[in-house]
């Protein structure tokens, strides 16, 4: 038979031990709320990174500009596999945290990790797609005046050369088009 303090030494651990599975639920309910609200946050970043590609691209249809409608399209179909996928993966998160399945729960959050990684390099390659457009002054045009006089020769890549050693000649560049379009 049990003594009195071995018996209120068994009652204290046990209130100890109930408490601490107490605990460790409210962290794990806490840990499962961020998941959550963490996955619903990548999926949001999706749906912003996908409307924004769109007016992108429907600008550059615009424009004329097929490269950056190319680019830009190509971007959009793979931030839209992103965004389906991140849907799906949220969805079997919710559904592994609800089954208390830790393991399926914790692979899930770490694809949508990945996810979200790969939704910020398309955004990122976006701005880099409409950079380029920025930095673009179009076609250039070089003026040469030698001695004989001056020669325009129109160029997509304009080349500055030093003067010659016989001196008498000198060369400028200009850009043909100094409009640039604003950022975006």
């Amino acid at each position: 038979m049990l003594k009195k303090s071995q018996l209120a030494c068994l009652l204290m651990l046990a209130s100890i031990s109930a408490a601490v599975s107490a605990s460790e639920v409210g962290v794990q309910v806490q840990a499962n709320l961020e998941a959550v609200l963490e996955a619903q946050e990548i999926q949001d970043r999706g749906v912003r990174l996908v409307k924004r590609l769109q007016q992108m691209l429907d600008e550059a249809r615009g424009e004329g500009d097929i490269i950056k409608v190319t680019a830009l399209n190509d971007l959009l179909t793979q931030a839209n596999a992103a965004l389906r996928s991140t849907e799906q993966r949220t969805s079997s998160l919710r559904e592994a945290l609800d089954m208390k399945n830790k393991e399926r729960a914790n692979h899930e959050f770490k694809v949508l990790k990945v996810l979200g990684q790969k939704i910020d390099e398309f955004g990122q390659k976006a701005s880099q797609v409409i950079g380029q457009a920025v930095f673009d002054g179009g076609a250039a045009e070089i003026t040469t005046t030698t001695d004989e006089g001056t020669t325009t020769v129109p160029t997509a890549s304009p080349v500055v050369m030093p003067p010659s050693p016989g001196g008498g000649s000198s060369t400028s560049v200009k850009a043909a088009s100094s409009a640039v379009p604003p950022p975006l």
